[in-house]
């Protein structure tokens, strides 16, 4: 099993309470198969890019300093539900069946699961997170198709920091998007799958994701 300083590599460095409950959660669920498979996955540079990703919008929506840390606490844990998803489905170099769209599509569940018993007020805000980064503006995401600021500020933020790094980065099934196709979805989605705020402010800090 990957040790306590392992976690805090990759989830909070900053914050060794959160990753002692963190090393807590691994023991309890079972996760320490899970836990190696990760570092082994796109998983694992994925989501300290979103963290970094949200950090940039969140300076631009002048979030005060106490919530740019707290974002940056939780944001990693987004994908935490994939610790969960067969790393075989995870890897596919190929489209996936939709049974396996649907295994992935349920690491927001597992994800909520996973954190939602924790004391760190940190973890319980992040499994809020982990259940909500899919869900899209005007409800047609998922899990429970919430829309507009049904969904925590967190989430709005961290749901198209997440999308931009997805569509920018190559992936085992596919290649990264230009900068201007991924500019253009983030402009046609404002108001449909992004809040247009947060949207705007990604717009106004684009080149930054693709330095």
């Amino acid at each position: 099993m990957k040790t306590i300083k392992e976690i805090e590599k990759v989830f909070n460095k900053d914050n060794t309470n959160i990753a002692e409950e963190l090393r807590e959660v691994v023991i309890k669920n079972n996760l320490n198969y899970n836990m190696s498979a990760f570092f082994e996955t796109e998983t694992h540079l994925h989501i300290h890019k979103v963290a970094l990703f949200s950090l940039i919008i969140a300076k631009e929506l002048k979030l005060k300093k106490e919530d740019m840390i707290l974002l940056k606490q939780i944001a990693p844990l987004h994908d935490i539900g994939k610790l969960l998803i067969p790393n075989e489905i995870l890897s596919k170099p190929s489209k996936l069946t939709k049974a396996e769209f649907d295994v992935i599509k349920n690491h927001a569940n597992l994800g909520y699961e996973i954190l939602k018993d924790c004391t760190h007020k940190s973890l319980k805000l992040a499994s809020l997170i982990a259940l909500e980064h899919h869900e899209k503006f005007d409800g047609t995401g998922y899990p429970m198709g919430m829309k507009g600021e049904e969904t925590h500020l967190y989430s709005r933020i961290i749901a198209l920091a997440d999308v931009i790094e997805s569509l920018a980065s190559v992936r085992c099934y596919k290649k990264a998007w230009k900068k201007e196709d991924v500019r253009k979805l983030v402009e046609e989605q404002s108001g449909k799958h992004f809040d247009p705020v947060i949207a705007a402010a990604a717009l106004k800090n684009f080149d930054k994701f693709f330095e």
